[in-house]
């Protein structure tokens, strides 16, 4: 049996250019290390090409089936095959292949790190159409696939309403995401207080973030990351965007914030409301730097920062001043050291390899 896992990448002008953000390239990193095979799909068209034409989509998808043909020709019966979704370039054709890999006794591990069907499910009408066939695609790869690895319980139990206990029984969970930092990095180098100031980072667009432009007083934030357009002034300071592996180092504050949506009182919208069911990979960048982190209080993952000692929950943004400023300093000190000791695990993969250990031990 050999352990191997789809390494998606996109072919232009005959260069290869590497797909998909720091958690993707962080799995297959771990992967790596754990002696799984790189199988290299090396896709020649993207479906974000605008030809309308019913043809061209279909030679689009062809085009597709084939490349991971090619990439998977390898495969023999009782290998493994480890598939991030959603898959790069979306294609319910390819969703078909892969779940014919399995008729081959292949075992198809999915790894989740987002799903588009949920996510999208309280998005408008047009928005839904448009992704349609994606959700028929992550349905026909969630149902064929041996298992999969999905955040927490609370997306294993969504799974199982829409799915069936079948598939729902196939779930492995993950806890929490990796999130690796090249060179040196020591989480005990950095000087924290809880006074220091509440960190948001990520991507600070209105629409993915709008809560970040009513950030009420009382609190000293510091912002990183794209797509700011508002004032640094008073207790709001942006600090610029900084790559994925610098960042641990330079962000300076007390807690890490995860919050999602337009309203500082609840986390509202499409992507507050995914919040109840996700694994946010902005939780892995604080507690990779060894940052306690402030999350809502109805957030899949608030379970987790809770048991761990990690930080707090609130259920409104307007609570974190009082908050810090009742907390004990030698509270604080405990949230420092067990988000420590967690800097340690989600630094060196252990989440993810724990998780592939447990899907693979019957298969």
């Amino acid at each position: 049996m050999t352990n191997c896992y789809a390494n998606e990448s996109f072919a232009s002008d005959g260069d290869l250019m590497k797909a998909g953000g720091k958690a993707r390239k962080d799995c297959a990193a771990i992967m790596d290390h754990m002696g799984y095979k790189a199988l290299d799909v090396i896709q020649s068209v993207s479906f974000k090409q605008n030809e309308p034409t019913k043809a061209a989509k279909v030679r689009r998808r062809l085009a597709a089936v084939h490349d991971w043909k090619e990439g998977c020709n390898s495969l023999k019966p009782g290998d493994v095959l480890v598939v991030q979704l959603p898959i790069r370039n979306h294609s319910l054709s390819v969703a078909k292949y892969l779940s014919r890999i399995r008729n081959l006794d292949v075992n198809v591990i999915c790894l989740v790190h987002d799903l588009e069907l949920f996510r999208l499910s309280k998005a408008d009408a047009v928005i839904r159409m448009k992704q349609k066939e994606l959700a028929k695609e992550e349905t026909l790869l969630l149902q064929s696939a041996t298992k999969i690895i999905v955040h927490n319980e609370r997306m294993q139990l969504l799974i199982g309403s829409a799915f069936g206990s079948n598939v729902a029984e196939k779930c492995v969970l993950l806890g929490c995401f990796d999130y690796l930092i090249e060179g040196s990095f020591s989480s005990t180098n950095l000087s924290r207080t809880k006074d220091s100031g509440v960190v948001v980072a990520g991507n600070l667009s209105r629409i993915k973030a709008g809560y970040v432009y009513e950030l009420p007083p009382g609190m000293n934030y510091e912002l990183y990351g794209l797509n700011y357009n508002g004032q640094s002034s008073g207790s709001v300071h942006y600090n610029g965007a900084y790559p994925a592996d610098e960042l641990p180092s330079v962000m300076a504050g007390g807690f890490g914030l995860v919050w999602d949506g337009s309203s500082v009182d609840t986390c509202a919208g499409v992507y507050g409301e995914y919040l109840r069911i996700n694994n946010p990979h902005k939780a892995s960048l604080y507690l990779a730097a060894g940052m306690p982190v402030i999350i809502w209080g109805e957030a899949a993952m608030a379970k987790f920062i809770v048991d761990s000692g990690a930080g707090i929950t609130v259920s409104s943004l307007t609570e974190i001043p009082t908050r810090i400023a009742n907390m004990r300093e030698a509270d604080y000190s405990q949230m420092v050291k067990c988000a420590r000791i967690l800097s340690e695990r989600i630094r060196s993969g252990y989440f993810l390899e724990s998780a592939l250990a447990a899907a693979t031990e019957d298969v």
